[in-house]
Protein backbone atom coordinates (compact mmCIF):
# COMPACT_ATOMS: atom_id res chain seq x y z
CA UNK A 1 0.00 0.00 0.00
CA UNK A 2 0.90 3.53 -1.05
CA UNK A 3 -0.37 7.01 0.70
CA UNK A 4 0.17 9.92 0.26
CA UNK A 5 -1.02 12.95 2.91
CA UNK A 6 -2.92 16.22 2.26
CA UNK A 7 -2.91 18.43 5.29
CA UNK A 8 -4.93 21.02 3.76
CA UNK A 9 -7.55 19.07 2.51
CA UNK A 10 -7.81 16.78 5.74
CA UNK A 11 -6.82 13.46 3.90
CA UNK A 12 -4.98 11.46 2.77
CA UNK A 13 -5.02 9.04 -0.55
CA UNK A 14 -4.38 5.03 -1.49
CA UNK A 15 -2.44 5.49 -4.40
CA UNK A 16 -1.89 1.38 -4.40
CA UNK A 17 -3.84 -0.90 -2.56
CA UNK A 18 -2.72 -4.83 -3.52
CA UNK A 19 -2.77 -7.90 -1.91
CA UNK A 20 -0.84 -10.94 -3.31
CA UNK A 21 -2.28 -13.54 -5.70
CA UNK A 22 -2.52 -15.82 -2.88
CA UNK A 23 -4.77 -13.43 -0.95
CA UNK A 24 -7.12 -12.95 -3.91
CA UNK A 25 -10.10 -14.70 -4.90
CA UNK A 26 -12.49 -17.60 -3.37
CA UNK A 27 -9.33 -19.54 -2.16
CA UNK A 28 -7.41 -17.02 -0.58
CA UNK A 29 -5.32 -17.75 2.19
CA UNK A 30 -6.21 -14.68 4.32
CA UNK A 31 -9.42 -13.37 4.69
CA UNK A 32 -9.47 -9.00 5.11
CA UNK A 33 -6.30 -7.91 3.70
CA UNK A 34 -7.84 -5.03 1.69
CA UNK A 35 -10.03 -4.07 4.18
CA UNK A 36 -6.70 -3.95 7.06
CA UNK A 37 -5.43 -1.80 4.92
CA UNK A 38 -7.87 0.44 4.00
CA UNK A 39 -8.86 0.77 7.58
CA UNK A 40 -5.23 1.49 8.30
CA UNK A 41 -5.52 4.83 5.63
CA UNK A 42 -8.42 5.52 7.37
CA UNK A 43 -6.68 5.38 11.57
CA UNK A 44 -3.58 7.22 10.01
CA UNK A 45 -5.79 9.74 8.54
CA UNK A 46 -8.56 10.46 11.40
CA UNK A 47 -5.08 10.36 14.00
CA UNK A 48 -4.24 13.32 12.09
CA UNK A 49 -7.15 15.44 11.12
CA UNK A 50 -9.90 13.75 13.87
CA UNK A 51 -13.12 14.21 12.44
CA UNK A 52 -12.04 16.44 9.42
CA UNK A 53 -10.42 13.35 8.33
CA UNK A 54 -11.03 11.58 4.62
CA UNK A 55 -9.36 8.91 2.53
CA UNK A 56 -9.74 8.61 -1.14
CA UNK A 57 -8.76 6.27 -4.10
CA UNK A 58 -9.17 5.40 -7.74
CA UNK A 59 -10.97 2.45 -8.04
CA UNK A 60 -10.88 -0.01 -10.84
CA UNK A 61 -14.05 -0.29 -12.29
CA UNK A 62 -14.70 -3.83 -11.62
CA UNK A 63 -13.97 -2.70 -8.11
CA UNK A 64 -16.16 0.21 -7.35
CA UNK A 65 -19.19 -1.82 -6.23
CA UNK A 66 -17.19 -3.43 -3.52
CA UNK A 67 -15.69 -0.12 -2.69
CA UNK A 68 -19.03 1.36 -2.30
CA UNK A 69 -21.10 -1.64 -0.73
CA UNK A 70 -18.34 -3.42 1.63
CA UNK A 71 -16.69 -0.47 2.43
CA UNK A 72 -19.04 2.65 2.19
CA UNK A 73 -16.78 4.34 -0.30
CA UNK A 74 -18.87 7.19 -2.35
CA UNK A 75 -18.11 7.62 -5.85
CA UNK A 76 -16.94 11.12 -6.76
CA UNK A 77 -19.00 12.29 -9.83
CA UNK A 78 -19.11 9.84 -12.84
CA UNK A 79 -15.10 8.39 -12.11
CA UNK A 80 -13.62 5.91 -10.32
CA UNK A 81 -12.51 8.44 -7.33
CA UNK A 82 -13.86 7.69 -4.53
CA UNK A 83 -14.15 8.80 -0.85
CA UNK A 84 -15.20 7.84 2.69
CA UNK A 85 -15.17 9.98 5.38
CA UNK A 86 -17.06 10.76 9.20
CA UNK A 87 -19.09 7.77 10.00
CA UNK A 88 -18.21 5.43 7.19
CA UNK A 89 -14.49 6.01 8.28
CA UNK A 90 -14.75 5.08 11.81
CA UNK A 91 -16.82 2.23 11.01
CA UNK A 92 -13.96 0.68 8.82
CA UNK A 93 -11.28 1.56 11.97
CA UNK A 94 -14.10 -0.34 14.28
CA UNK A 95 -14.82 -3.18 11.91
CA UNK A 96 -11.27 -3.92 10.75
CA UNK A 97 -8.70 -1.90 12.80
CA UNK A 98 -10.50 -3.31 16.17
CA UNK A 99 -10.46 0.51 17.40
CA UNK A 100 -13.72 2.07 18.41
CA UNK A 101 -14.00 5.62 17.73
CA UNK A 102 -16.93 7.17 18.74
Amino acid sequence: MSLTEFDQEFRISIELLESSKENVGRDKKFERIAGCLIAYACNKAYEKFNDLAAVNLVAKTELIPIYREKYGFIAIGGTPKMFVEELALKKIIKEFYGKDIS
